[in-house]
């Protein structure tokens, strides 16, 4: 069954990816875990004010890296444009944002046609005690995307969900490779 059949030709969108963000994840456990073992291997007994990471670069360094790995994982090309961070982690965390083409878009969109996805995607798109939705599934979703770019973002965002979670894009997280940023004054 042939859901999205074509793709109107964009300049560039961009998607923002939900990763896991690094507030108190395995993402943020996975930062301080490295810099302790690199901080070990150099040898250093330090307490907590001789040293700080420089978390804004660390975290851009992170992304970047953990994009690169979601790009092999899913034959895309995304492209890092920065992170989207809350200016409180009550109700989210922190996103990437990226920049797709429509190359990618095409592969997205090809997703759209698998089971797996739809029986992934639609109850979320179904309203239910204490949630009313405003599509009425995924099919709904996927009809208003033909002509809503906001929209289609939403629904590029949900299959790059799917993709995390099917792909187990985070596991093993912990061999992620990426540059820790920490001050000079102690290494």
């Amino acid at each position: 069954m042939r859901i999205f059949s074509e793709i109107k030709q964009t300049n560039k969108m961009e998607i923002l990816i939900s990763f896991g963000g690094f507030y108190d994840s395995i993402h943020s456990d996975n930062i301080e875990e490295n810099f302790s073992m690199e901080l070990d291997c150099r040898g250093l007994i330090i307490v907590d004010e001789d040293y700080e990471i420089n978390y804004k670069s660390t975290h851009s360094n992170y992304s970047k890296a953990w994009l690169d790995r979601f790009n092999k994982e899913c034959g895309t090309d995304l492209k890092f444009v920065g992170i989207d961070s809350p200016r409180s982690y009550h109700f989210t965390t922190d996103k990437i944002i990226a920049e797709i083409n429509d190359n990618d878009r095409q592969i997205f969109y090809e997703m759209t046609e698998n089971e797996s996805f739809i029986e992934w995607a639609d109850p979320q798109l179904r309203s239910r005690e204490g949630f009313s939705s405003f599509y009425d599934g995924i099919l709904d979703l996927i009809s208003k995307a033909k002509d809503d770019e906001g929209v289609e973002a939403l629904l590029i965002g949900m299959i790059v969900d799917w993709q995390i979670e099917e792909g187990n894009i985070n596991d093993d997280i912990y061999e992620l490779d990426y540059e820790l940023d920490y001050n000079e004054s102690v290494l």
